[in-house]
């Protein structure tokens, strides 16, 4: 076996224990993107314990709190429940629903009213 067979089979070996991990996670590197709108501003301390609390659901997820609008938005890299997120929000005071994202208006039933 020559030399550059050799270090292909090792890096091979070397991957296959974090393609090994992928698999078992799942959805793992696809994006899940979620929306809410907040009952009112969280305080500082409020907002910190509940991204503390959802960074343990994953710890790479983004979330971005638009105060003037009570928005909140994550962008996440495993499917969350939505109302585990709820749930997790109001345990720390700060109440929040789901958003819609804003959809174009279906051009079939226009027309139709």
């Amino acid at each position: 076996m020559n030399t550059i067979s050799r270090i292909l089979i090792l890096a091979a070996l070397g991957m296959a224990p974090a393609a090994a991990l992928r698999a078992q996670q799942g959805t793992i590197g696809s994006e899940h993107r979620y929306q809410f709108s907040l009952a009112q501003a969280p305080s500082s301390y409020s907002e910190k314990l509940m991204l503390e609390s959802f960074s343990g659901l994953d710890p790479e997820m983004r979330v971005d709190i638009d105060r003037g609008e009570r928005s909140l938005k994550i962008l996440a890299y495993r499917p969350l429940d939505q109302q585990e997120l709820i749930r997790m929000a109001a345990s720390h005071g700060i109440g929040m629903q789901p958003r819609n994202p804003r959809r174009d208006p279906d051009p079939t039933l226009i027309g139709n009213q």
